[in-house]
């Protein structure tokens, strides 16, 4: 799969073309985009994605930070809009796969890192393991029950502060800030979720906690789901594409 990069794919110098091999056996199919302000990059990622679309409908998830993608991007991908938390992200986002303790307890540990990125200043070592434990304690209260909610993580790490005589501090009150919000809806798993298209608006006038943490647990979601499957078909050392993220503006996370 060769995308032309942007709607000239020319070098300007020599007239030759410019594209992207996205799966050539031996390369990488993560590309980064950079240039200064108003340069054409989400127009020249826009050109690439309308194009790979055009080949099969491979998923996309999009995230947009200043609103154009919506216009420019959806229809043609036929992605379904979603702008938390006016429109909450319809993903079940602590959905594990694994039910027994040594599974839940990894899990726990990747989204305690995805909710801990979520302020600039580092956990301290006593905050990262209280909020792991109340990850851990989330998922195995609710496995093979009603999914697991963020608010019910930051009950947890209440109950885990209390238990601990430990006084509330900045981790505690970030997350009861988070929780005013209905960030995510778990009305569908991770695999029906990344089977389709999506866009997920982050506007700028909301909190840069609220976009790092849709970010942060939408993406580790998507890991999680990705490494429980099977590998990709390969057919002639070209892996067929399975999803394709998108992060305009990564700069901000």
């Amino acid at each position: 799969i060769v995308l032309p990069v942007g709607p000239v794919a020319e070098d300007a110098q020599t007239g030759e073309p410019v594209a992207f091999a996205l799966n050539a056996p031996g390369g990488s199919p993560h590309m980064a985009i950079m240039g200064g302000t108003n340069s054409g990059k989400t127009y020249t990622a826009v050109t690439m994605l309308k194009r790979l679309r055009s080949l099969g409908s491979v998923p996309i998830l999009a995230f947009d930070f200043k609103g154009d993608l919506t216009e420019k991007l959806a229809p043609d991908i036929g992605a379904e809009v979603v702008a938390p938390p006016r429109v909450p992200v319809p993903l079940n986002v602590l959905h594990v796969q694994a039910a027994d303790e040594t599974g839940l307890r990894e899990a726990a540990g990747r989204i305690r890192e995805s909710i801990g990125r979520v302020k600039s200043s580092k956990l301290s070592g006593i905050q990262s393991d209280a909020l792991r434990e109340a990850v851990f304690q989330t998922l195995r209260a609710r496995s093979g029950g009603k999914p697991p909610v963020i608010s019910d993580v930051a009950r947890a790490l209440a109950a885990e502060y209390q238990h601990r005589e430990r006084r509330p501090d900045e981790l505690i009150a970030t997350l009861n800030e988070l929780t005013q919000f209905t960030l995510f809806e778990p009305q569908i798993s991770p695999a029906e979720f990344f089977s389709r298209s999506w866009i997920i608006r982050l506007p700028q006038d909301g909190t840069a906690e609220v976009r790092r943490l849709v970010i942060n647990l939408t993406l580790d979601a998507l890991d999680r789901w990705i490494n429980s499957q099977p590998d990709a078909p390969e057919i002639e050392s070209r892996r067929s594409l399975r999803h394709v993220c998108m992060l305009d503006e990564a700069h901000i996370v």
